[in-house]
């Protein structure tokens, strides 16, 4: 990944974080989620879909919940978190 492409990225986790965390109404939120699609768009066309496609499969990998997304009872999240 090229320094442009990490910045294109971090940009892409800000907006997701504010999008999501800012506390803004919805005019504002649909402001950011369309810059945030502008700059997807620009990393994904910088580095190809199949490049993009595999960092954010790794990426997904290598921070995703030890049991995967969602399909654990709230017992199961609870060990996996107190085991860390």
């Amino acid at each position: 990944m090229t320094n442009y492409q990490m910045g294109l990225f971090s940009k892409m986790i800000d907006l997701n974080w504010e999008i999501d965390n800012g506390g803004y109404n919805q005019v504002v939120k649909n402001a950011l989620t369309e810059h945030y699609c502008k700059v997807r768009e620009e990393l994904v066309e910088d580095m190809g879909v199949a490049e993009f496609k595999e960092y954010m499969r790794m990426g997904r990998e290598m921070f995703a919940p030890v049991g995967g997304y969602g399909d654990e009872s709230p017992e199961e999240v609870e060990r996996m978190y107190a085991s860390i």
